[in-house]
């Protein structure tokens, strides 16, 4: 599916997500309660691949020449297609197993982020006190 059909289901689904939660009321407390334990369960496994990623780059710290250290202190700021390609190779080139588990970590950290902040404000939305 494209992207605006998959925006477009996401779309009626929050929609009907909150016409349910003006039919029944209780059903706000449940949602809200729910993700909020989805974000403390998301966070931690984000915080967890966080520090799997600080150790990977204190590793390729060690192992890099001066002149290539650069490459690993940008990883989550959004440079140039061809300075992602550069650092993809350079990780790769001197070790590609961690290398890899290093790019794997950086693509599902940002994601784990936003994931957790629409948690979050799901969660302070519906909760009632």
């Amino acid at each position: 599916m494209n992207n605006a059909g998959t925006l477009f289901l996401i779309l009626l689904g929050i929609v009907g997500i909150i016409i349910l939660c003006v039919i029944v009321p209780p059903l706000q407390t449940i949602i809200g309660v729910g993700s909020g334990m989805g974000a403390l369960a998301l966070l931690i496994i984000t915080l967890k691949k966080i520090h799997r990623s600080m150790q990977l780059k204190e590793y390729f710290w060690q192992i890099f020449p001066d002149c290539d250290k650069d490459y690993l202190n940008n990883g989550f700021i959004r440079r140039s297609l061809k300075f992602q390609n550069e650092r993809k190779e350079k990780l790769l080139q001197y070790d590609p197993e961690k290398g890899q588990e290093l790019l794997a970590l950086e693509s599902h950290i940002n994601p784990s982020l936003f994931a957790i902040a629409v948690m979050i404000m799901i969660a302070t939305t519906f909760i009632r006190f």
